[in-house]
């Protein structure tokens, strides 16, 4: 598969992702076979397919570090809120 093509897949992956709000998904994004792909993992290819596009991936990360804090915080307090 061409680079190009795979930088578009993974940015495409990543920006839905983003926009559906899929912070407490385990497997956000596919790979072009149709394999789940998980945080970690998806913003790792997007980085490496999509150099022109950092800024983007800096986003992501620090939206899904700030989830991850806001659900360890309210799963683990007396308030049990829902995120």
């Amino acid at each position: 598969m061409a680079s190009a093509v795979k930088a578009e897949h993974y940015q495409a992956q990543l920006y839905a992702a983003l926009l559906r709000g899929a912070w407490a998904e385990q497997t956000p994004g596919r790979d072009p076979k149709g394999n789940a792909l998980s945080w970690p993992e998806l913003l790792r290819k997007f980085h490496k397919h999509c150099t022109a596009h950092q800024g983007s991936q800096a986003v992501a990360l620090a939206a899904t570090r700030l989830n991850d804090g806001l659900l360890q915080k309210y799963t683990t307090s007396r308030c049990r809120h829902r995120l």
